[in-house]
């Protein structure tokens, strides 16, 4: 790695650092043979250019047999020995050049690399702080202990090294690879792609910075930009299954569940024995609702790699599309019991429960995930709506407001908290958390039908009107939205209006009993008691809201003259209601008309 990364040229600059050398250390020596070391040293930098590396090194030996000490010739059979890979000569020369001419800056250096190459790295160390006092702000410096930063994990010491050799040299190709992979590995990825936009700017035929920007894009979520790293790279190095199933990932995060396929299918093509491109292929086919390619994606991928967890679950989620719960949680179980430890195992298995309103079994697999990765929003959200599901509506909310804790951008978590609010007859608290969601995002439009109904709960029927408007004009008109607005016009005794609501309801869901019910109690507040009774009667034929129905049919009866009727009614109020207000209500009418009712079992 670090052969290749050195600022400085060595044969070059030694070759005119070999002709302008005077005689260090050459009181009594004879000028000739001093000389004519220096000339072997020469000749060897010369036939090295010429690619002779062992005619190079034939002529460093012949000048040190000659003059043991001198400096040049050291220096060059060193960096030969490091260029070759043989480290431990190439130390040892570093190591006597030192011994003989401590103040060497660039043999620091040079000797830096070298304990590197074998992976001293206190060494490397200290060879570099030397260097650093002997000539301060040396860019190598910064440089080389920028890539000892690197490989030791310590990212945010490598930018800011890299940074110092890049404030004067801009365009320096590894301080700027250097700093983008430590950026990268501090998840810093758009300051990671900038330094990788010059790299590639500077060298668009740069495959190490084409293949890291495509990385830290895929990971920072521009699968577009990802994808445009990729065809590049494929056009300059050809196609690769690696890159078909990097290009399949990033079509599959971008919901193209078709393109991801047709990825992963030319990976197959290409390595037909590999069992996880199967797997991979198998997700989208889930995806695109062609579970049966997907379970025979899976039943490949499992000869090929047994007993894959991954694979298990897959197939478990192809089961549960099929509306195959036993044969899903069998998968689930067997994933398990190879991965005991995988929190998301657990999630799908207690997804897979709560679908079978086992929930008791759906909360101990979530309890156990949320154990095993305790941060994961989605675990506490589901577990919420199972508490929720099963009546426990202050554990849920509890699991809610986990869930928007750890993420207050959690929408989901949001409205599924504004629902146990409105259940628990919070309205206000409702209202003002859907409306962070749909501030937040247009995704739910069902946030409208839910806001209305917080609205409604507020007695503030014309804010409830247009958001059940809105709900109309996104998901369509529908008997339950309507019937809700029709409510908002009875409450604010706008009963004609009410009752167009009604009628359009009705139209649209002959059958929906509600909206008769409505409709008859709207023709009450007008007095139309004729016109009331068969819309109870209505009511009453399809079950709904049967105690309310006779009580407002037995109002309209007596107002219509039909007291033995009415009074019927009245008695099956207090016969059925389990309502203590509707009973005290039907009991007042008792009175008034001097009536005794009959006793209720």
């Amino acid at each position: 790695m670090y052969k290749k990364t050195r600022l400085l040229t060595v044969i070059s600059t030694y070759l005119i650092f070999a002709m302008l050398l005077t005689l260090f250390g050459n009181v009594g020596r004879s000028v000739s043979p001093y000389k004519s070391a220096q000339k072997l040293s020469e000749q060897g930098n010369i036939v090295l250019t010429q690619e002779d590396p062992e005619k190079a090194l034939e002529f460093y030996n012949r000048a040190l047999e000659m003059i043991p000490t001198l400096k040049e010739a050291l220096l060059n059979r060193g960096n030969y020995f490091f260029n070759q890979g043989d480290f431990l000569n190439a130390l040892a020369d570093f190591n006597q050049i030192i011994q003989l001419y401590p103040d060497s800056a660039e043999v620091y250096l040079f000797r830096a690399q070298t304990y590197l190459s074998l992976t001293d790295v206190a060494s490397a160390q200290a060879d570099l702080k030397s260097l650093n006092k002997l000539q301060p702000d040396n860019l190598d410096y910064y440089l080389l202990s920028g890539q000892i930063a690197l490989q030791s994990q310590q990212y945010s010491d490598a930018v800011s090294f890299f940074e110092k050799v890049l404030q004067s040299m801009p365009d320096q190709a590894e301080a700027l690879m250097g700093k983008a992979e430590a950026n990268y590995r501090l998840k810093n990825y758009e300051p990671a792609i900038q330094a990788l936009n010059i790299a590639i700017k500077n060298d668009p035929q740069n495959l190490p910075a084409l293949q890291m920007r495509a990385q830290a894009n895929y990971d920072s979520g521009k699968y577009h930009e990802a994808l445009l790293d990729w065809d590049q790279i494929s056009y300059l190095s050809g196609e690769t299954t690696e890159l078909n199933v990097n290009r399949g990932k990033a079509f599959f995060n971008l919901s193209e569940y078709k393109k991801a396929a047709e990825s992963w299918s030319t990976a197959i093509s290409n390595d037909p024995e590999q069992g996880s491109l199967y797997a991979l292929r198998a997700k989208a086919m889930i995806q695109l609702d062609s579970i049966e390619d997907a379970m025979s994606d899976l039943e490949i991928a499992n000869r090929l790699t047994p007993d894959q967890p991954e694979v298990l679950a897959d197939l478990g989620l192809c089961y549960l599309r099929q509306n195959e719960i036993t044969n899903a949680l069998a998968a689930f179980d067997q994933a398990i019991d190879l991965d005991p430890e995988n929190p998301n195992l657990y999630f799908q298995r207690g997804n897979t429960y709560r679908l079978q309103s086992n929930y008791s079994a759906a909360i101990e697999d979530y309890t156990e995930s949320i154990q095993l990765n305790g941060i994961s929003v989605d675990v506490f959200n589901n577990r919420g709506i199972t508490y929720m599901d099963s009546g426990q509506y202050d554990l849920a909310q509890q699991d809610f407001q986990k869930a928007i804790t750890l993420n207050p951008q959690y929408l989901l978590a949001l409205i599924n908290s504004s629902l146990i609010y409105i259940q628990t007859n919070e309205p206000q608290k409702a209202t003002d958390q859907l409306t962070t969601v749909l501030k937040n995002s247009s995704d739910y439009p069902q946030v409208y039908d839910y806001r209305a109904q917080a609205y409604f709960l507020l007695k503030d029927f014309d804010l409830a009107i247009l958001d059940w408007k809105k709900f109309a004009e996104v998901q369509g008109e529908n008997p339950i939205t309507l019937n809700w607005i029709g409510r908002c016009f009875i409450a604010k005794m706008q009963y004609q209006d009410a009752i167009d609501y009604f009628d359009e309801a009705i139209r649209l869901d002959p059958v929906f009993g509600e909206a008769y019910y409505q409709k008859g109690l709207a023709n009450v507040q007008l007095k139309r008691y004729e016109e009331a009774i068969p819309l109870f009667d209505k009511a009453l034929d399809l079950g709904s809201n049967t105690d309310l129905s006779y009580f407002n049919r037995g109002v309209a009866r007596y107002n219509t003259g039909k007291k033995e009727s009415a009074i019927t009614d009245f008695q099956k109020v207090l016969d059925i209601s389990e309502n203590p207000e509707l009973i005290a209500a039907a009991q007042d009418v008792f009175s008034s008309l001097g009536i005794q009712p009959k006793e209720v079992d």
